[in-house]
């Protein structure tokens, strides 16, 4: 399909619809039939995506903190947050969180946990265990075999290091855990693992899960009834084709769906996919757990794949919901030409789009493009994902998602990085998550396959960036006037690009950008502002 789409949507009146008509116009010809939505949906206790970060700090970046409020632009109610730790080999009888390197610190998790909560999202903790020095196995085949002392020594560890963060998902309000993931080769260890059930419960008093593998683990676990809900990673493989129809890959899904019915039916448990997940690469519904082999990109059997499975779940009562394998921290990871799990800045995405912002009210996003003149119908009220309004603007430099910018006097209609404290020249920030944006109708522009108009800026050049106008936007913040409090107003800091606190309303006439809507103690950060000029 097309990576790039040339927009210009008439009717001034319609502009609030543009933000959605860009999304689905880049969509339309990727999807072979409107997906159908069942009110059941809604009752999806989770409708998720897991967010990813294997190195320290990460989770804590401005960065991170722009790519998660992207995630719940998605319409995603829920987040898996993944910390992962690691042993030597599947023989080895210690774990280790390497949080001096690729481990996310526990500030790390305190920070993506609370960000995610701030951005309404509820939070699944979920550790891995992953292997360190063995490239030839994986985390399902640890094991020790009849060796009754290594098995001792290793579950001694391993209740050390779930207790742990069982303790931290306590500290800081999570909604479910997982007390395992894909263990495979020690799930038939049903006295040990009940004891670290009792354990987690000692010290935890939200929901629990275990995350079994598709591949047969789940029959293998005998220690459901301790749990709230039985977790799939459902890397079911659907056909033994490169290009199969949506009709196929739901066929694909008939078996595994009768077995994880009555696996429900026996336990009396609700399931969760707690991963589930396709890479945008030919082919990938044939093994989706392969994350390894090269293939050419293929937007639209990735997409294909988010449709099947959203119609072939959602009306079964014993479904609790999805987390879709993975975000990443980076803001502008994903696109057009990844070949990786990610749905960010392709057409699955939409999809997402489509069933989770549905779902969260409870009706069909039903609307109608007229192709001949791009007028938007709307059968009922707009529900956009994001919380501000946005246009497009010219700008005359590099700009990003946070961005504090002022007119440009050096090029007439564009706008640069606000350069100084107060500057006169202020106009807004630039927007992360959009749920309306404006200006289609003034402004013909080349949209890469994210919907962004904006791009890299050659000496000379003028790109476009999308303005809030209206609403709730993340802000790039400094502390350089002192610590920023919710309801401090906010201007312009000598840091390009930055706000700091006003001093005094006065000196904020003619420089303001809005209010604060969260705290930020020291250094700089990414806080949410409400737009007030």
């Amino acid at each position: 399909m097309n990576t790039q789409q040339r927009v210009g949507l008439p009717h001034a009146t319609l502009a609030k619809l543009v933000g959605l008509v860009m999304v689905f116009l880049f969509i339309r010809s990727a999807i072979p039939t409107e997906p159908t939505l069942s009110a059941s949906v809604s009752q999806w206790a989770y409708r998720g995506i897991s967010y990813v970060a294997y190195w320290r700090d990460l989770h804590s970046s401005p960065q991170s903190d722009q790519s998660l409020a992207l995630l719940a632009a998605t319409g995603a109610n829920s987040v898996s947050i993944i910390v992962t730790c690691y042993q030597e080999t599947i023989t080895s009888t210690e774990i280790l969180c390497l949080t001096d390197s690729q481990t996310p610190t526990d500030d790390d998790l305190r920070h993506v946990i609370a960000r995610a909560h701030q951005l309404g999202l509820a939070v699944m903790l979920k550790p891995h265990i992953d292997l360190n020095n063995d490239p030839t196995h994986w985390r399902g085949e640890i094991g020790f075999g009849t060796d009754e002392t290594a098995w001792a020594q290793w579950f001694a560890s391993y209740r050390d290091f779930i207790v742990h963060y069982a303790q931290l998902a306590q500290e800081t309000g999570v909604e479910l855990f997982a007390i395992g993931t894909e263990l495979g080769g020690t799930a038939h260890r049903e006295s040990d693992w009940r004891n670290i059930i009792t354990a987690v419960r000692s010290v935890y008093s939200g929901l629990l899960t275990y995350a079994a593998n598709f591949d047969g683990e789940q029959f293998v676990v005998n220690f459901w009834d301790a749990l709230d809900f039985i977790g799939i990673d459902a890397y079911y493989p659907l056909t033994q084709k490169t290009d199969p129809t949506v009709a196929e890959l739901k066929a694909g899904w008939a078996s595994p769906k009768s077995e994880l019915a009555a696996l429900s039916q026996a336990w009396g448990l609700p399931i969760i996919f707690t991963e589930v997940g396709y890479r945008s690469v030919d082919g990938t519904n044939m093994a989706p757990w392969d994350w390894v082999s090269d293939g050419p990109v293929d937007l639209q059997e990735q997409a294909d794949c988010y449709q099947a499975l959203f119609e072939v779940f959602q009306s079964e009562p014993w479904m609790e919901g999805v987390f879709w394998w993975a975000w990443g921290t980076d803001p502008d990871h994903g696109g057009p030409t990844d070949t990786y799990y990610s749905p960010h800045n392709k057409p699955a995405e939409a999809i997402l789009q489509y069933f989770f912002a549905s779902a969260a009210h409870n009706t069909p996003a039903l609307f109608r493009i007229e192709r001949a003149t791009g007028n938007v119908y709307t059968d009922g009220a707009f529900f956009p994902g994001g919380a501000d309004v946005a246009e497009y603007v010219m700008v005359s430099e590099p700009v990003e998602p946070g961005d504090v910018v002022e007119i440009d006097p050096q090029n007439p209609k564009s706008y640069r990085k606000a350069r100084g404290p107060y500057s006169p020249l202020v106009a807004g920030v630039i927007s992360t998550a959009p749920g309306v944006v404006l200006g289609g109708k003034h402004l013909t522009l080349t949209l890469s396959a994210s919907g962004e108009g904006r791009g890299e800026v050659e000496p000379g050049e003028r790109s476009a960036a999308l303005l809030a106008l209206l609403g709730r936007v993340p802000v790039k913040a400094t502390t350089e006037n002192g610590p920023i409090r919710p309801g401090d107003l906010l201007t312009s800091a000598s840091k390009p690009g930055y706000a700091m606190r006003c001093a005094s309303p006065k000196l904020c006439e003619g420089a303001l950008l809005g209010k604060a809507l969260e705290p930020l103690a020291q250094g700089s950060g990414l806080i949410v502002m409400f737009i007030t000029r």
